[in-house]
């Protein structure tokens, strides 16, 4: 794999990671302290947030990076992105503001102000990191996402300790938008000096006929990941809807490498096929999915050996949702593979393939999530979760490897490597499994030494594939 996606992916991970952690912590200490009715408020809020910010950047910030990554003058494409930015922004606030009541009622608060004013700041810097990811500077944007995250973290939990109510996790939400935003322009100015000019029809042009499609894209990444929150905010209780994003969030971990994998795979492999450098474009492919491979089995494997007792002790009671949570798992698994194809399909310039596997799967997720939940509750949003991924990965894989859109990747095959992983796996979970009947686990650190034990096993018999450790270690030494 490439020194740089090697670099820049061990940054990426290892912010994703603390990210992740950061969160994982956040999220079990409100789980204790709040009430499931009152944490609620928090998800629906960011349900809210997420839908609103589809339109209000129509997919401008993939279209950004692609673009600067392209023989497009920097300045040009920053400035057209950023016009382009507040006419999206303008539009949705609007209709928000005519929408207020509506809002306010179905989050049980008057929050509209917070919702305007975290949609700006967090739009503003998804656009700042995407200007940054174009221009190369992916650790950056990484970092910039990992300080947003850790102001939040630790202003909410201090606020909470303190005697505040729920409302200020949405308040705390916000302002580290702000700051993060503010960080963000110093590295910009920074690190790319831009100059900011009046951009010319040509660069507008190309960033909607690319945004056109990648808008499908920015769907499918909030959809998923709200629009079954927002639907279940209509039809279940509030407790509920807690116990379901708990659920969500938990196997959330499993796409950490796929994520830190998929900021610096994109510009590469974006780069790979307009210099037509096939073999490169072929090996870095594999080799993320190998890597994905990896980590994500044995994490699910984990997961489901131990996931009563990390929703009992971990977070405070919330092993009523197992059924759910396992049924995600299998999403988990999918989405790790579906990030991956739909970076392929950008990175050869085919968002319009991209586009048509989102929406059938979108309209399948939308459809299936209002039959099924009102139904079957959360656990109808979770099968319906798992349907459309799987339909959306199977589009997704069909047109990479179809000849016809020539991403010059040969056929798939099953490499030994990947099947010494799933033997290593499998060995893992009968080591779980064993711990789990032998030692009743309940306390914190007797589930620390038990997952501790399991992953080690893991790690011994994976490291013990020749090819495996020497990919390891000479991605260590690069």
């Amino acid at each position: 794999m490439a020194l740089k996606l090697a670099r820049d992916g061990v940054v990426q991970l290892v912010a994703n990671v603390s990210r992740a952690g950061i969160s994982f912590v956040s999220l079990a200490w409100f789980a204790n302290v709040v009430p499931r009715e009152e944490l609620a408020i928090l998800f629906l809020y960011q349900a809210v947030l997420g839908l609103a910010s589809i339109p209000a950047s129509y997919g401008l910030n993939g279209a950004i990076i692609k673009r600067i990554t392209e023989n497009y003058s920097q300045d040009q494409i920053i400035s057209a992105g950023g016009i382009l930015t507040t006419v999206g922004l303008s539009i949705v606030i609007m209709v928000l503001f005519v929408g207020q009541s509506f809002i306010n009622q179905y989050l049980g608060a008057d929050l509209i102000i917070w919702v305007l004013m975290g949609l700006i700041f967090a739009e503003f810097k998804k656009y700042l990191v995407a200007i940054l990811r174009g221009t190369g500077h992916v650790p950056t944007s990484a970092l910039i996402e990992l300080l947003q995250t850790t102001i939040w973290a630790f202003s909410a939990i201090a606020l909470i300790a303190t005697g505040g109510n729920p409302v200020v996790l949405i308040k705390t939400l916000v302002g580290s938008f702000v700051l993060s935003s503010f960080v963000g322009i110093l590295a910009v100015m920074v690190l790319i000096k831009p100059t900011l000019v009046i951009p010319e029809l040509k660069p507008i042009k190309s960033l909607l006929g690319y945004a056109k499609h990648n808008v499908i894209a920015h769907i499918d990444s909030y959809s998923y990941q709200w629009a079954d929150v927002a639907i279940l905010g209509i039809f279940v209780t509030r407790s509920s809807i807690s116990g379901y994003e708990v659920a969500w969030r938990l196997t959330a971990t499993l796409v950490i490498i796929s994520r830190a994998i998929e900021s610096p795979l994109f510009p590469l492999l974006s780069q790979y096929y307009t210099e037509d450098r096939h073999e490169e474009f072929a090996n870095t492919y594999r080799k993320s999915l190998l890597v994905i491979s990896g980590v994500v089995l044995p994490g699910v494997v984990g997961i489901f050996i131990f996931g009563r007792q990390i929703l009992e002790i971990v977070f405070g009671g919330y092993q009523d949702i197992f059924v759910i949570l396992v049924i995600l798992l299998i999403v988990r698994v999918i989405e790790s593979i579906d990030r991956v194809l739909k970076t392929v399909l950008s990175a050869v310039d085919r968002p319009d393939l991209r586009a048509k596997a989102v929406l059938v799967s979108l309209i399948l997720n939308v459809t299936l999530n209002i039959l099924l939940i009102s139904a079957f509750g959360v656990i109808g949003a979770a099968i319906a979760t798992t349907i459309s991924f799987s339909m959306s990965t199977a589009l997704l894989f069909y047109y990479v490897y179809n000849p016809d859109v020539k991403t010059h990747l040969p056929k798939p095959t099953v490499s030994l490597t990947f099947l010494w992983i799933v033997v290593s796996t499998s060995c893992m979970s009968v080591v779980g499994f064993a711990i789990g009947s032998a030692q009743n686990i309940n306390t914190l650190l007797e589930l620390f030494m038990a997952i501790l034990l399991t992953g080690g096993a893991y790690l011994i018999i994976i490291i013990l594939n020749p090819k495996i450790r020497q990919m390891v270690l000479a991605e260590v030494f690069q």
